[in-house]
């Protein structure tokens, strides 16, 4: 399977969960907005709602299976890592993707890339097939 491929489906799964269960807010308009879309008083209902990342609320009726979401989306990743044993593959995807999403080619740093993988230097340069992944995706890069 195809990184991109992957995340724009978690990406739709994650939409789809949100989008039902949750709203984003940046002022007290759309904060009463939001609680609006969900059946909720702003004022009466606030012990309803957990916050999550980028200043959204959640259902807190919710807030396990969106951790499970979490967990499910982080382990489908892992386990794309371990079925391709060359890192050409899935990991070459993956890294090529995230670089070019964190502006490689005018940073020439990988830290934003491995932080939006959760990834450590260390743990990609002791594990061959992603060192091979980040190896071909730097590479091209050199390349260009």
């Amino acid at each position: 399977m195809d990184y991109k491929e992957l995340k724009e489906r978690q990406g739709k799964e994650v939409n789809d969960f949100l989008n039902k269960y949750s709203f984003f807010a940046f002022s007290e308009e759309q904060f009463k907005d939001g609680c609006k879309k969900l059946n909720l008083d702003a004022e009466k209902d606030l012990n309803k709602l957990v916050e999550i990342v980028g200043g959204g609320y959640l259902l807190k009726e919710h807030k396990d299976e969106y951790i499970a979401l979490s967990k499910k989306i982080a382990q489908e990743i892992e386990d794309e890592i371990k079925k391709d044993e060359t890192g050409l593959n899935f990991c070459y995807s993956m890294f090529a993707y995230e670089l070019a999403n964190h502006e490689y080619g005018y940073t020439y740093e990988v830290e934003d890339t491995l932080d939006a993988l959760d990834l450590t230097l260390n743990r990609v340069m002791q594990t061959p097939n992603l060192k091979a992944g980040l190896e071909k995706a730097l590479a091209e890069y050199k390349e260009a």
